[in-house]
């Protein structure tokens, strides 16, 4: 009982009052020592995050239409929830959802009657009402759109905008992606480093593999409940090498960076590329990184250290307003990490499928051009034709990619990033924008479905055209 308690409370925090699941899980540590049962309760948390939409959608069927339903932002809706996900979870993990049959359940009654001692009769004939849905028929009646929008929890709004640029075979691919545990990406320093790293995460019983064209970037399995035990047991050890995402790896990349460069991180928070690029520079280069928040530059850069901050040099400064404010030195190279919906991290944050929305796109948009437009016109005053540009967001939206290079397409000059012999490394492999987009051939998109577990990455590269 306790169990599944502590699981709703932890979901109704997450979903309804903006707790992370990261800092759900640092103080609940503080008092619960078993390891086990920590990591079971953030497996639950995790799959009912991501499962919300379906369990939600079992719950008002095995209701059968009684007006009496949960508010959704009570914990009694959470614990109904937690039930329903500790009932069918071997289904949705096989992702079966035929009735269950009578050995099952035999099976989950048992189980529940462990963790839910003195079931009243309301509970009882709710859960009987449970075993005899038959999910399977349900769904084979339902519309594309509507029937994965209820199976893969994500908001109906998002799969509409995928439609047109993709086969729906493919959507239901990513969409399953994004319903696998998250896996953890270590980036090292150097050859030495990674070395190092392999050797520590044997000795934690953690399997990995080198990312399929980064090398440098190892795969912890995706074991849930882990991460915390490669942040304090293994990146404590190894002081090169930080946890990032391989799409993030990606952008590093494609910047290019060599030894000596000066950068201009225009959106650096929370300073991990800004990391990886000071790597690359060395001691004889730079990262201007710049962050509009003064609170969360100096938290960054506390929990950075010295260690990871060498070679970063901190402004606050707004980037859309940075041909007005930068006074620095010529860089060899620009960032434009812009903020943006998150939509391209639904693997790693499920709770950010409740809050995709339209007009969130057109805001997130709205500042990506304003950032961009800033960073063209520091680039034609100061004529810095050489610099070279890369922009980057985390979505799937064109309207967070494509679209924004479609609307300076008279102001640069676009740099090819699937051009093996320019490059010089491995990102031509990686698949190419949205069809119909006329910078599609020169930009990149990484895809859970298709890099291993990663996050969806737009990056395009170019430079300013002179005016």
């Amino acid at each position: 009982m306790r169990f599944l308690h502590v699981v709703a409370s932890a979901c109704k925090m997450i979903l309804t009052d903006g707790i992370s699941r990261d800092e759900f899980m640092i103080q609940y540590l503080k008092e619960e020592k078993n390891k086990r049962y920590r990591q079971k309760v953030y497996r639950y948390i995790q799959s009912i995050i991501k499962y919300k939409s379906l369990l939600n959608y079992i719950m008002l069927s095995a209701r059968a239409g009684r007006k009496d339903a949960f508010h959704k932002e009570d914990e009694d809706y959470f614990m109904r929830i937690a039930i329903i996900f500790h009932v069918f979870e071997e289904k949705i993990e096989k992702k079966v959802y035929a009735p269950f049959s009578v050995e099952e359940k035999e099976k989950a009654l048992s189980l529940l009657k462990i963790v839910l001692p003195g079931l009243n009769p309301d509970d009882v004939a709710f859960i009987n009402r449970l075993l005899e849905l038959d999910v399977a028929s349900r769904m084979r009646g339902k519309a594309f759109t509507e029937r994965c929008s209820i199976l893969y929890s994500h908001p109906s709004f998002f799969i509409e905008i995928l439609r047109p640029l993709i086969p729906e075979a493919r959507i239901e691919a990513m969409l399953e992606a994004h319903q696998a545990s998250e896996n953890f990406f270590l980036v090292s320093r150097d050859a030495s480093s990674s070395k190092r790293i392999k050797e520590l995460l044997v000795t934690k019983g953690l399997t990995f593999q080198p990312a399929r064209i980064l090398p440098n970037v190892l795969i912890a399995q995706n074991i849930p409940g882990r991460k915390q035990d490669i942040l304090d047991h293994v990146l404590k050890h190894e002081k090169t090498t930080i946890l990032q995402d391989f799409g993030s790896a990606v952008v590093v990349e494609a910047m290019g960076v060599r030894d000596g460069d000066v950068i201009i991180d225009a959106c650096a928070a929370p300073f991990q590329k800004s990391i990886a690029m000071a790597w690359k520079c060395r001691c004889s280069g730079r990262v201007i990184a710049l962050d509009v928040h003064p609170g969360r530059t100096s938290q960054n850069l506390q929990r950075l250290g010295k260690r990871d901050a060498h070679g970063i040099h901190p402004i606050i400064a707004d980037a859309s307003s940075i041909h007005m404010l930068y006074r620095g030195p010529v860089p060899d190279k620009i960032l434009i990490d812009a903020p943006c919906s998150g939509s391209g991290s639904l693997i790693t944050f499920p709770e950010l499928k409740d809050r995709q929305t339209a007009s969130g796109v057109e805001s997130f948009a709205k500042l990506q051009r304003g950032i961009v437009s800033s960073v063209l016109q520091l680039c034609q005053i100061q004529h810095w034709n050489n610099t070279e540009i890369i922009y980057s967001t985390c979505s799937y939206y064109p309207e967070e990619g494509e679209e924004i290079i479609t609307n300076f397409a008279d102001q640069i000059d676009l740099l090819d990033l699937h051009d093996p012999v320019a490059r010089g490394a491995s990102l031509w492999q990686l698949e190419r924008g949205w069809k119909g987009y006329p910078c599609a051939k020169y930009v990149i998109r990484t895809f859970p479905d298709m890099d291993q577990g990663s996050k969806a990455f737009f990056i395009a590269k170019f430079k300013a055209r002179a005016k």
